[in-house]
Formats: C-alpha cells, structure tokens, sequence
C-alpha cells in the first residue's frame, strides 16, 4: 500500500502534466483561430500551430516543475526552522531550570533577561507556532 505523501506527489504530477498539455492545447487553437479570424486562406493546420503548442506546453511544463522544485525548498526551510525553534526552546527550558535551583537572584534576573531576548528573536525570526510555544506561554517564568 502506498503512502498518503507518496499518493499526493503522483497526483500533483499529474495535475502538473495535465495543466502543460492543456496550456499547449490553448496555444495550439489560439493559433489556429487567429488564422481563421484573420482570413487565411487555404488554411490547415500548419506545422507552425503545432510547434506553438509543443513549445507552450513544454514551457509551462519546466515553469511548473521550477516552482514544485522552490515549494518544496521552502516547505524543508520550514520544517528545519521549526527544529531549531523546537530544540532551543528546550535548551532555554533546561537553563532556566538549572538557574532556579541555585537561588542566586541576580543570576535569575540576567538568565531570564537573554531567556527573554532569545524568546523574542525566536518569535520574530522563525514564528510562534502551536507546536512551539513560547517560554511565557509554558508558565517558566518567574513572577
């Protein structure tokens, strides 16, 4: 049995061919019926009308695979942007922990200080997501 991931790939390939042939299709009769509206006589189909459509969905068929391609580049960005947001959350959560247990409040104040600066760059840089709350959203903090 094949994957869901697998199974939306082919379908996606699919749409990708489809959408290529129809483009060559529209650049094949687009031909064809300027020729009519223009009244050229004599008229066939011409090697030229079906070199058009070739080209067109040949054109629109590397286009589509071009941004396939840049999505999912993007997609593997998010997903490794979340990783970094996910494990140093987890670091910061461990710091903070280790930094209580010593009771040293000047220690606290400056750890929760860069605690608070890494927070913020985390959220604005990668994103707050659901996965990946921030450390004040946890209850870490201390009051």
């Amino acid at each position: 049995m094949r994957s869901p991931i697998h199974q939306q790939k082919v379908q996606a390939g699919w749409r990708k061919y489809l959408f290529s042939v129809l483009i060559g299709l529209a650049a094949f009769g687009s031909g064809i019926l300027l020729d009519v509206t223009l009244g050229v006589e004599n008229r066939g189909i011409l090697y030229s009308d079906i070199f058009t459509g070739v080209v067109a969905a040949f054109l629109s068929l590397m286009l589509a695979r071009y941004y396939e391609r840049l999505r999912v580049a993007d997609s593997e960005r998010l997903r490794v942007a979340a990783d970094v947001n996910h494990h140093v959350r987890n670091a910061l959560t461990t710091v903070l922990y280790s930094v209580h247990v010593k009771r040293d409040p000047d220690l606290i104040q400056v750890t929760q200080e860069t605690v608070d600066r890494i927070d913020w760059t985390l959220r604005e840089i990668l994103g707050d997501s659901d996965q990946n709350p921030s450390i004040k959203e946890r209850g870490l903090r201390r009051a």
